[in-house]
């Protein structure tokens, strides 16, 4: 008895601050009071947000946390020579926010969540065809009685219990984390320095071969192109060239993603999308008036 009660004192001390003794831990029980915890305990309790953001995707470096509106100078280069052109003054709150790890994993859960299909199902004793009728009269055969030919514990019944391919899968984000997922993406890939801005999206041929070329110059092993517009694959000719790179992916604004933009190495941004984004991804500060 005294090794168990020695143990539980261990236990308690442990666990509050060591001038707290077994009678007030007791009675603070019997009371419904809360004890305060020794410092060491709270530290060693605490959940550290771990590293969610795996190592494959490209995310280096860490934003600077800026107030008003401050802004930096993008280069515009052009596509095909990879010469500067000009220069794009976006904001610092939306290319220069700070990295937000958490909150990128779980953009990326969410993402791929959505993409996720359920073509698994069984039939169940309803959808099973026939068993309309009862099989034989409730009493008096001697046999066990039976409801329909479809039960579950019939040969050629239905799956009690069956798997459908009635689930949901997506989930549920605000809005204003999902902008702010957006501005630490870019912010992080703008850190990175694999972040290029272009005069426009176009190349001089619809061939694979020329966009390959191009990329090989401009030393892109995988890359995200994003314009302005909706891409449509058979009208975009850098589409067209992309169709049958496995690592390069063409996409409009509205089809930006946190999970494609991780998932390449390099993004590439036309003009106008990057000053749409800047107006777009703004974050919105309440304007206080004064009477």
């Amino acid at each position: 008895q005294m090794c168990i009660r020695d143990r539980y004192q261990r236990r308690v001390r442990a666990l509050f601050s060591k001038s707290t003794t077994l009678n007030e831990f007791v009675m603070n029980r019997l009371l419904g009071r809360q004890p305060s915890r020794s410092i060491s305990t709270v530290q060693r309790q605490q959940k550290h947000v771990p590293d969610l953001v795996s190592s494959r995707f490209s995310v280096v470096g860490h934003g600077k946390v800026l107030k008003g509106d401050e802004t930096i100078d993008l280069d515009v280069v052009d596509g095909k020579t990879q010469a500067v052109v000009s220069k794009l003054a976006v904001r610092c709150d939306v290319f220069e926010a700070p990295l937000r790890r958490d909150l990128l994993q779980a953009a990326v859960v969410r993402e791929r969540a959505a993409r996720r299909q359920n073509p698994q199902a069984v039939k169940t004793r309803g959808q099973v065809r026939g068993g309309g009728r009862k099989p034989w009269k409730q009493k008096g055969t001697g046999r066990a009685r039976a409801g329909s030919i479809r039960s579950p514990l019939w040969r050629g019944g239905g799956k009690a219990h069956a798997p459908l391919n009635t689930r949901n899968f997506t989930l549920c984000m605000p809005k204003k984390v999902v902008r702010l997922c957006l501005r630490s993406a870019l912010s992080a890939k703008l850190v990175s320095q694999q972040l290029a801005v272009w005069q426009r999206l176009s190349i001089d041929s619809h061939k694979t071969s020329a966009l390959a070329k191009l990329l090989k110059e401009c030393n892109y092993e995988s890359a995200l192109f994003v314009d302005a517009d909706d891409v449509d694959p058979e009208q975009h000719d850098l589409a067209r060239a992309a169709g049958n790179l496995p690592r390069v992916n063409v996409v409009g604004l509205s089809q930006l993603t946190v999970y494609d933009m991780l998932l390449r190495d390099q993004l590439v941004l036309s003009e106008a999308a990057a000053a749409q984004l800047n107006s777009t991804l703004t974050p919105h500060r309440p304007t206080f008036v004064q009477k």
